[in-house]
């Protein structure tokens, strides 16, 4: 488990405890922000309030070997060979991968379709997307990463790796939601003002056309109904089912309702 206490990130202070048991999701409305915010979760950069074990994960060498680091927009290998390939990270980075898992990996995402040859392969931005997951998949850690999906375009493949992913929990950064529809059990949705952390299963209502705001927010803390500004200043998310009260309340003042699930907060 990842604890995550009173951590002050630019304008946030988050506080959650990732399940490394879950596959975890991290997305921020501006998304300047992802990278740095999971550096720091994955102890590149230097953060209070992040401990692993009992322990702050900067610069932690237990930390390190337990986890695993990619950028999936940045290419680490030159070959499709997985001997080559296992070679090469172990000393590298002295990352012990699963040979068999990885050749495995290669060969159903028909990797070789997107690299060309000359030397050394060159990948395309689909291709090096491909290379990182098997390569986190290949691995006995646990996957922090970043971007693994959104360059990836063949439904197939992307269906083929989210049917891997069940067996391997990991946390991703995400920038394109809509690639990871049925996918996550959890999101961490950093917002224009709050964090908020989102579950698969949670019911999740945009209000739009708000006037009178303060009476109909107060009116609603009173029917325990919770409301939030989020992704965009003009519309408001809740988490819990409407009651038929709260409906009634919400349709005097006009106030218009859409139904989204997680994967739609992006938008």
């Amino acid at each position: 488990m990842i604890q995550i206490t009173n951590f002050k990130f630019d304008k946030y202070n988050i506080t959650y405890n990732i399940n490394q048991n879950e596959i975890t999701g991290i997305f921020c409305v501006d998304k300047k922000m992802l990278e740095p915010l999971l550096l720091q979760i994955a102890g590149i950069n230097k953060a209070n309030g992040i401990l692993y074990r009992s322990r702050k994960v900067f610069d932690n060498r237990e930390y390190f070997d337990d986890r695993l680091y990619l950028d999936c927009n940045q290419s680490i290998i030159n070959t499709l060979v997985a001997s080559k390939v296992c070679y090469s990270l172990e000393k590298r980075f002295k990352l012990i991968m699963n040979e068999n898992k990885l050749n495995e990996l290669i060969e159903d995402l028909n990797i070789r379709l997107e690299g060309t040859l000359s030397g050394n392969y060159s990948f395309t931005k689909e291709g090096t997307a491909l290379c990182n997951n098997a390569i986190a998949l290949s691995t006995f850690k646990y996957p922090i990463l970043l971007n693994p999906f959104e360059n990836i375009n063949d439904n197939k493949r992307l269906t083929y790796l989210k049917e891997q992913y069940q067996n391997k929990n990991c946390l991703i950064g995400i920038t394109d939601l809509t690639k990871y529809q049925n996918y996550l059990n959890c999101l961490i949705l950093v917002g224009k003002q709050n964090v908020y952390i989102l579950k698969e299963t949670d019911k999740i209502v945009i209000l739009s056309n708000v006037i009178k705001q303060d009476l109909v927010i107060s009116e609603c803390e009173i029917e325990d109904l919770i409301i939030h500004k989020c992704v965009k200043n003009e519309n408001i998310i809740i988490y819990n089912n409407l009651s038929a009260k709260q409906k009634v309340l919400l349709d005097r003042f006009k106030i218009k309702r859409t139904e989204v699930t997680i994967y739609d907060m992006g938008d």
